[in-house]
């Protein structure tokens, strides 16, 4: 106590209200629900899907870091068909949200949407896909998935696709 008789009135002042807001950060109340898993013709990916789990606090945490965004940044990030669903209690409103394992973030409470991205290194330990900034960019081992693992980069593809043929391979 003898110390903080020494400081300065304004850094006292600066370090009371640092330490009663929890240093700035926001704290939300996170109510985890289910996985959502969409059909997907990616069998590793799905395989990590179902593996894949978040406690209330690593979703937090994601939301807390997240960014943002005007409309859905669905170009800026991988998309995954797993996603987690819940509520988290942000301001006293209890929104719904639908986290992609991608890192895009969607919360709606009554009628009204709002988008999220989560892209910093802090992320990437809870993402099946972190962000890269374009769809599917991902490449070192520190990722759940990678693009080389994917069943959608082996091999012919499931069904044709519609190429022009070009010299090489007449």
């Amino acid at each position: 106590m003898k110390y903080l008789k020494s400081l300065p009135v304004p850094l006292f002042i600066i370090t009371t209200v640092l330490i009663s807001s929890g240093c700035s950060q926001k704290n939300y109340d996170v109510d985890t629900g289910e996985k959502i898993i969409y059909p997907s013709s990616d069998g590793v990916l799905l395989g990590a899907c179902d593996k894949w789990t978040l406690k209330d606090e690593q979703v937090r945490q994601l939301i807390a870091m997240s960014k943002p965004y005007i409309a859905l940044p669905y170009g800026e990030y991988s998309q995954t068909p797993c996603n987690m669903s819940g509520t988290v209690t942000i301001d006293g409103k209890t929104w719904d949200y639908l986290l992609n394992g991608g890192g895009i973030i969607t919360l709606s409470i009554d009628g009204m949407v709002r988008y999220r991205g989560c892209n910093a290194d802090a992320c990437k330990p809870y993402l099946l896909l972190p962000y890269r900034g374009k769809s599917f960019a991902v490449k070192d081992s520190d990722t759940l998935v990678t693009e080389e693992d994917s069943t959608e980069n082996r091999g012919p593809p499931a069904e044709p696709r519609k190429c022009r043929a070009t010299a090489a391979a007449q």
